[in-house]
């Protein structure tokens, strides 16, 4: 079970569920996201039972990564989970794309997770042991494997996320780090209705961020096969 916590993307969606069910565990919570006003509202959720940390950060820059994984080691006296659960998606014709556009995909769904690997990948191997491993899940997506139009630039993305977390099973054993990746397809969010009204994908037909999350916990507890991508059709 985790003890310390860290969500990134924890102010919506896959995020705040997940620290909502993490809560009902007693977990230490280090709540990590672009936006205060987000993350102190799903703090609030949380309930007042357990200790929540809010850092305002971006996983792009590795110094507010590093900031975080420090300011949790500070408040909570360590850190043995990390969830990267920070995403971006937008349709993007490959052979036409904005150059703003390719660097942030690749840059959150790819290059954040690294980010957060990295920065944490110390304080995790500090308390980790054969006994109780530290657990790194990260969320990817189906377009890694079979990518709507317009979605295969982020599908790579996601797909390097996947061969990351199956990196780590090999390069975090000495350290007894383990790395999953969770791979929903449409997941009822924001940023999913960015992209697609409720009239072309209805409601009915995505997973809930609920659902997902739950998922992500049984991972970071050691239910799935470390270095597996656990694909939610």
């Amino acid at each position: 079970m985790p003890d310390s916590l860290l969500i990134t993307g924890a102010g919506s969606g896959i995020g705040r569920a997940l620290a909502i069910h993490a809560a009902k565990h007693h977990t230490h919570l280090t709540l990590m996201g672009r936006r205060v006003d987000q993350l102190a509202e799903t703090a609030s959720l949380c309930g007042r039972d357990i200790g929540v940390l809010c850092v305002p950060g971006d996983v792009t820059q590795l110094d507010d990564c590093h900031n975080a994984c420090q300011l949790a080691l500070d408040t909570h006296g360590k850190l043995d989970s990390l969830a990267c659960v920070a995403g971006y998606a937008k349709f993007i014709n490959l052979f036409n794309a904005d150059e703003t556009d390719v660097s942030q995909t690749l840059n959150v769904n790819l290059l954040g997770v690294l980010n957060m690997v990295r920065s944490a990948w110390r304080p995790l191997q500090d308390v980790a042991s054969a006994t109780k491993p530290a657990r790194i899940a990260a969320v990817s997506s189906m377009a890694s494997k079979d990518p709507f139009i317009g979605l295969g630039l982020y599908g790579a993305a996601k797909a390097g996320v996947n061969l990351l977390m199956r990196a780590i099973k090999d390069d975090g054993a000495a350290a007894h780090i383990e790395g999953y990746s969770i791979a929903p397809g449409a997941v009822e969010t924001d940023m999913l209705r960015d992209l697609v009204s409720k009239n072309d994908l209805p409601e009915s037909e995505t997973t809930t961020p609920a659902q997902v999350a739950e998922v992500i916990w049984r991972c970071l507890i050691g239910d799935h096969e470390n270095g597996s991508t656990v694909w939610l059709d």
